[in-house]
């Protein structure tokens, strides 16, 4: 007889399995393709039209006890930008909300990312508490503020450069 090769799956896949939302087999090819792939598994199945950001988000939430937030509810004004690199936060798919003390409140929607974590730890010096946000929400989200964040600072520079010699003043 054939021996099946059953993949064993962990955490959020396993959990997306039982709660009913992927099948075993679409979970355990997802997580060896998100692997071999070395992409994070939200990501993976966020590509591939697998499952609805919400769901994952819901799932991940309660796999990790995490709280779940709705991104567009938030005052863009009121985010910690500045204590995260951009390049880190569009790499990772990560947001900083808010700076208390040595505390840093990080929107993600993989926690399973251990890599973006840990990254974001060692770039922060920061102990972080993380908030779930369904996937799609937060790229937008970090796409919109880093692109006018950078259209404003090249705005500056432009005027920055400019001496009243540039301006044609009417005598």
């Amino acid at each position: 007889h054939l021996m099946s090769t059953e993949v064993i799956i962990t955490g959020l896949a396993r959990r997306l399995v039982s709660d009913n939302l992927l099948l075993h087999d679409v979970a355990a090819k997802a997580c060896t393709s998100a692997g071999n792939s070395n992409t994070p598994l939200v990501r993976y199945l966020v590509k591939n039209r697998l499952l609805s950001c919400r769901s994952i988000a819901q799932a991940a939430s309660l796999e990790f006890g995490l709280p779940l937030l709705d991104i567009s509810a938030i005052d863009p004004l009121q985010l910690a930008l500045s204590t995260v690199d951009p390049k880190l936060m569009r790499k990772h798919n990560v947001l900083p909300l808010q700076k208390k003390g040595n505390k840093l409140f990080l929107a993600v929607s993989d926690p399973s990312d251990v890599n973006a974590i840990n990254e974001i730890k060692f770039h922060t010096s920061a102990s972080l508490d993380l908030v779930i946000v369904e996937d799609d929400k937060l790229q937008i989200l970090i796409a919109t503020l880093l692109d006018s964040r950078e259209q404003e600072s090249n705005n500056f520079k432009d005027l920055e450069g400019m001496g009243l010699d540039d301006f044609d003043i009417e005598q």
